[in-house]
Parts: structure tokens; C-alpha cells; sequence
């Protein structure tokens, strides 16, 4: 296995426990770093303020995790917006430069793709119904 990607708990998160949510994510990091394996952290960005997403990107980054991505692609809780440049952007603060960013989650044109890029993020990912718009001529 190259990557595993987990969800943070993100009731946890959302409650502010922290210490409890780094724990959690370093437990699954320390393992899967011992075999050579990346561990992406989602943190379901959607159902989340401000200060939780810049709160989550800071304990995958204290867990030693290699990524934090924005979304599962499957969240049903509410208004869907992905990874919208504001949302990677502070990921990316948070992280400072010690975690890769991964932008998942309504990536739907070639604009926001490109915008994404222009903003250097590490990886995105797009789903196959949007994969014609983004990668057109």
C-alpha cells in the first residue's frame, strides 16, 4: 500500500478535543510510516468553520501525517463546496509548508483546477464526471 487516506474524527474535532483527534491520527500514522505508507488525513472541510479546518490541518501536521485533503467526495451534511480556493488556502497556512495539501471535492471546471494549481497545491482530486470539463482543450 503507497497511501492510506482516513477521515479525522471530525465529531472530535468539532467538540475542540484536540490532543484527542492528533492522538487518534498519529496512532494510524506511526503504523502505516512503518511500512512506508503516506497517510492522507481528511478533514470533511464542508461541515466545518474556519478555525476547525485551520485546528484540524494543525493536529495532522503535530501526527506527522504526509497530507490533508479537503473532502471525502461524499458529504451529505449540508451545502457541498469543496475544495474552493479560499478553503485550500488556508489548509495551506495552517500547514505551513509541513503537510502536502490535497483539494478533493467539486473540482468541476478547468478554471478552479487551474486556479488550484496556480496556488500550489500538491494534489487534487477530481471526479470522473467532471474529468471531461477539467481536461479539456
Amino acid at each position: 500500500i503507497m497511501d492510506l487516506d482516513i477521515v479525522a474524527n471530525y465529531g472530535q474535532l468539532r467538540s475542540g478535543n484536540l490532543d484527542y483527534v492528533t492522538a487518534d491520527i498519529k496512532a494510524v500514522v506511526d503504523v502505516c510510516h512503518k511500512y512506508g505508507t503516506e497517510v492522507k488525513v481528511i478533514i470533511e472541510t464542508d461541515s466545518l468553520t474556519k478555525q476547525q479546518i485551520i485546528d484540524g490541518t494543525k493536529c495532522a501536521v503535530a501526527a506527522g501525517a504526509d497530507y490533508i485533503k479537503s473532502s471525502t467526495g461524499f458529504y451529505t451534511g449540508g451545502e457541498c463546496v469543496g475544495a474552493t480556493p479560499e478553503v485550500v488556502q488556508i489548509m495551506m497556512d495552517a500547514g505551513e509548508g509541513k503537510i502536502k495539501v490535497k483539494g478533493s471535492g467539486c473540482i468541476r471546471t478547468q478554471e478552479h483546477f487551474f486556479k488550484l494549481i496556480d496556488m500550489g497545491i500538491d494534489r487534487m482530486g477530481v471526479g470522473y464526471r467532471s474529468t471531461p470539463d477539467v481536461l479539456k482543450k
